[in-house]
């Protein structure tokens, strides 16, 4: 696959480049001090701030997150007055043509949405070549060019190395080049349903639907928002609804009656519909209307299957993520106890907590779970949310079939048992980690780090990737 060259290191430190080397503070950054020298170069911009990253992937599992700082640094920069211009890939696939594992585009755009919010212009890449520079340039005098991605694993754990140089003719030959790459402004999410504040919000039928376990009434009600399009009353066709609920089964005259009877109880028991079917062809449906905010739901929700992936309380808490993240300040970051939660949407703590470990198990949310190591969920801080994109469940078993291929399937399924552990059994990237610590500590340690922490409550705030690899590593 082609790559998209930035600025060739090699003229600092070739003979043809030894004119500017000897002319510029040059300066090796290795991958330990990477961090701490591009926040500091970004806390000193005065005039703009122009970065270029192959991966920015936004962790909002821990206020200290390297990439959350780096994200904030660069709001701060935004807010101080400074320009700051932002370019991810926005390409799939891995170097090396390995499109089999979840895309760059899908993990940019929490970070790209997350800069959005605050004020920074951000784009991703539209060419046909992977653009898979990191580049940093600051005031258009220093450039930070280098291996270094904007990730967890880059920031914390690999072996990177990138230089500095504090020259205002190669930071303009950076930003020459940065400014050539084809982009296009992040795309708006597109919104295949809005679900009404009011249906959220305590009283509500929500609180009802959940305590009564009526799962099929709430698939069918978010499918009527979507297929209504925003309209009040619509015809609506039993076909796409009765594959949408997974009843194709069934022959049609029964799975006809059972969305009947569903559509019955939402009319009658939770009131959110009018309904009036006819034998034999489309039924009459009419939204009972709603005034105020609502959350949106994108296409993806069904076509990617979310809709029968994720348990009642999950899809419960897909919702409620996405109200509170909306109305954040601190966006997509949002933090607020069990308790109050569920006293605001009108479900119970039950849901609030199963459903959130259903979404962490899906990947679709980061917890950060407050400091305290307490036995009750009741003596903690409240937990912050960071909800994250949906992406194909297919694309996350093409990554499993690759890191088979690579890797073995009984290393593989060791990996995935300790991802499952701390709740990351849809995480591809902490599955591929614990495969490379196991090659690098060796399968007993890894092991006893297991042990230690399966002795740890369910619910237990240690129970993550990083306190596990820190566990490994203080293993003698």
């Amino acid at each position: 696959m082609t790559k998209r060259s930035l600025w060739p290191l090699l003229l600092i430190l070739s003979p043809a480049g030894a004119g500017i080397a000897a002319a510029s503070p040059v300066r090796f950054v290795s991958g330990p001090e990477y961090l701490t020298t591009v926040l500091a170069e970004i806390d000193r911009a005065t005039q703009s701030v122009t970065v270029c990253q192959y991966l920015f992937n936004l962790a909002g599992d821990r206020a200290d997150s390297p990439t959350l700082r780096l994200a904030e640094s660069l709001s701060a920069a935004r807010a101080r007055g400074a320009r700051v211009e932002v370019v991810l890939n926005g390409k799939g696939g891995y170097p090396g043509g390995n499109e089999s594992l979840l895309s760059e585009p899908e993990r940019n755009l929490t970070a790209a949405k997350f800069l959005q919010d605050r004020g920074v212009d951000v784009f991703i890449s539209s060419g046909p070549a992977l653009l898979h520079a990191k580049a940093v340039v600051i005031d258009g005098l220093v450039a930070i060019v280098g291996s270094s991605n904007w990730t967890e694993a880059a920031l914390t754990e690999n072996v990177e190395a990138n230089l500095l140089v504090r020259d205002p003719g190669v930071a303009g030959q950076v930003l020459a080049d940065i400014a050539r790459i084809p982009r296009i402004p992040v795309p708006a999410e597109n919104i295949a349903a809005r679900v009404p504040l009011s249906f959220l919000t305590n009283p509500s039928p929500l609180g009802a639907l959940t305590k009564s376990s009526s799962e099929r009434p709430f698939d069918v009600y978010l499918y009527l928002l979507m297929a209504g399009g925003g309209q009040p009353s619509f015809k609506l066709s039993y076909d796409p609804l009765i594959e949408s609920l997974g009843l194709t089964d069934l022959k049609p005259i029964f799975a006809r009656d059972e969305i009947n009877r569903v559509l019955r109880r939402l009319q009658n028991r939770f009131g959110l519909i009018r309904f009036t079917p006819h034998i034999n062809q489309d039924a009459d449906v009419e939204i009972v209307p709603s005034t105020g905010d609502s959350v949106g739901l994108p296409p993806e929700y069904w076509s990617w299957g979310w809709c029968r992936k994720l348990t009642l309380s999950g899809k419960v808490m897909l919702l409620i993520n996405r109200k509170y993240s909306a109305a954040s300040r601190s966006r997509p970051r949002w933090c607020l106890s069990a308790k109050s939660i569920a006293e605001q949407t009108g479900v119970s703590v039950w849901v609030v907590t199963d459903g959130t470990t259903d979404l962490r198990r899906s990947n679709l949310v980061d917890v950060e779970y407050s400091p305290n190591d307490l036995d009750s969920i009741q003596d903690r801080f409240p937990n912050t949310y960071t909800p994250k994109p949906f992406y194909d469940p297919a694309a996350l078993d093409r990554a499993w079939t690759d890191l088979e291929k690579r890797h073995g399937a009984e290393k593989l399924a060791r990996a995935q048992k300790c991802a499952a552990l701390v709740y990351a059994d849809s995480d591809a990237d902490a599955v591929e980690r614990f495969i490379s610590l196991e090659e690098e500590y060796g399968r007993e340690k890894v092991q006893r780090a297991y042990d230690e922490l399966a002795q740890k409550r369910p619910d237990n705030p240690r129970r993550t990737v990083g306190y596990f690899i820190q566990t490994i590593k203080r293993i003698e």
